[in-house]
């Protein structure tokens, strides 16, 4: 084998048999050579999970001590089920534009060397939640600090949209205007922030850190919580995935996608 890692990622049996992960590790990297990790997933959670506990893995098992380099940050948490793209450079041009000399998108164009040396960065951008599990291992392994934040514009077809929107709240009372975002809780939590208004409510039927969460927020379970909760809550403004409107085609206020891969499963434009 030529490799320079290998990834076992559990499924419904291992996980039901009880099946001892650590072990197994050990066995294949004593029978290859090869360093090994395994990930405990059980095939009956959505992506992020899965997510959450790779990049934990990934960093438990190779980031080692680095002296910090000033001006260099990793971020944590971006790939194409997130936003639909399949290249890391929008993000690392928009920190680089933001002063920062050395950007490092973990998974998403940096590969291994760079999650080996994780603690060289001076800060970690957490995107996604699947992330954050990760950035608070790195915290307590070599104190780097993290920042929850994830800039829409990654997303092209809100760039279209965000002046849009933002006109809108302009000239109407903000207070007035009653306004739902649907996406993953980072990137949803970046643009109520950026709208400053109190009365931006935030839901997903993805991972929501508590940590995050505010208590008017709302957690999706299944297709018909969308439509009964849309129903039940008048809304001005919504922002979520183009797809998710025609669940609700009752729905008469303003509308402005803000497209979500894992919910469309369509493959966005280049940025």
């Amino acid at each position: 084998l030529s490799a320079d890692f290998i990834a076992v990622i559990g499924t419904p049996v291992p996980a039901v048999i009880g099946t001892d992960y650590r072990a197994l590790s050990r066995m294949i990297e004593k029978k290859t050579g090869i360093p090994a990790l395994t990930i405990d997933t059980d095939g009956t959670k959505l992506y992020d999970d899965g997510e959450k506990k790779t990049w934990k893995e990934l960093f438990k098992k190779f980031a080692v001590e680095k002296d910090v380099e000033p001006g260099r940050i990793g971020i944590i948490g971006a790939t194409p089920l997130e936003f639909g793209i399949y290249e890391e450079d929008f993000l690392k041009k928009y920190f680089a534009e933001k002063g920062f000399s050395k950007v490092v998108c973990y998974g998403m164009g940096d590969g291994l060397d760079a999650v080996r040396e994780a603690a060289a960065a001076e800060k970690n951008i957490v995107v996604s939640p699947a992330g954050i599990a990760a950035a608070k291992y790195l915290q307590q392994k070599f104190g780097t600090p993290y920042e929850l934040f994830c800039p829409p514009e990654i997303i092209p077809e809100w760039k279209e949209k965000k002046e849009q929107v933002a006109g809108l709240l302009n000239v109407e009372e903000l207070s007035e205007k009653k306004i739902l975002i649907v996406h993953q809780q980072v990137l949803a939590n970046t643009l109520r922030e950026e709208f400053i208004s109190a009365n931006i409510n935030v839901a997903s039927w993805f991972m929501m850190n508590k940590e995050q969460k505010k208590e008017q927020d709302i957690l999706f379970k299944e297709e018909d919580d969308w439509i009964t909760y849309i129903k039940e809550n008048e809304y001005d403004i919504i922002i979520a995935d183009p797809l998710l409107k025609k669940a609700v085609p009752f729905y008469k206020g303003e509308w402005y996608d803000l497209p979500h891969f894992a919910i469309s499963g369509k493959k966005r434009q280049s940025v």
